[in-house]
């Protein structure tokens, strides 16, 4: 089973990145979701995708981030995480 998923995706940008608001009002079925660290996952690879749309990451950087990502998720949630990438 893949750990990054549109579901866990759709959560993460309805609280809007804040795992504080998560903890606080979150349902008890979506906080189920991020018992794996997942939720910092998220973060932390929509950060470093960040910068790789900015250009400021080498391509060693870039192509390590996309390959984790591409491992952790599945075809649907590595497409919304990476369309940053593609806008332009």
């Amino acid at each position: 089973m893949k750990r990054i998923t549109k579901y866990k995706l759709e959560v993460y940008h309805k609280y809007d990145g804040d795992s504080d608001g998560l903890s606080r009002i979150g349902l008890p079925s979506e906080k189920e979701l991020f018992e794996n660290n997942d939720w910092n996952l998220i973060d932390e690879l929509y950060q470093s995708i960040s910068l790789i749309s900015k250009g400021m990451t080498s391509s060693d950087f870039a192509s390590k981030t996309l390959n984790e990502l591409k491992a952790l998720s599945d075809k649907e949630s590595y497409y919304l995480m990476t369309r940053i990438l593609n806008e332009e």
